[in-house]
């Protein structure tokens, strides 16, 4: 389980609890998507990109949906999406998953006032994964802290 401070960290900044698993937000609806942990569970490794696409535009950073700030853009969401399909290779074995890479990049914010610091840390892991004291079971959980403004 994630630890209390996890939990809270995601309601505060996603706006609804952390169910578990295959949590559901608000906005997703159709056919069931697989979640991060289930991708491991299939035969097939690695997993399919569709089914790692799927979990993505369900449970990660989905335009629109409260998982995807409104501050960031087509550039940092491509990004994201693009790092994790780029792990989904057949010389990626499942504990190449257990790592975290780090990215810092400056987007500029529409109104122009504000450089958004991308600190992109992407946790992979199938199970959960101690960092800084921190249970971290999924990667958009570990997401909460990335973006930083500052202003010009």
């Amino acid at each position: 389980m994630l630890s209390e401070y996890a939990k809270g960290q995601f309601k505060q900044g996603f706006g609804f609890d952390y169910a578990g698993d295959h949590s559901e937000p608000p906005d997703r609806h159709g056919d069931r998507v697989k979640g991060f942990a289930e991708l491991f569970q299939t035969q097939r490794h690695p997993p399919p990109e569709k089914d790692v696409e799927a979990w993505l535009d369900a449970e990660v950073f989905r335009k629109g949906s409260r998982t995807f700030p409104d501050y960031a853009n087509d550039v940092i969401w491509t990004d994201i999406r693009d790092t994790a399909i780029g792990c989904i290779t057949e010389s990626c074995t499942r504990e190449d998953w257990w790592f975290h890479t780090r990215k810092q990049r400056v987007y500029e914010n529409p109104s122009g006032n504000v450089n958004m610091k991308h600190y992109g840390i992407y946790v992979y892991a199938c199970g959960e994964i101690a960092y800084q004291g921190v249970q971290v079971h999924r990667m958009f959980v570990y997401y909460l802290g990335v973006f930083c403004g500052v202003s010009k």
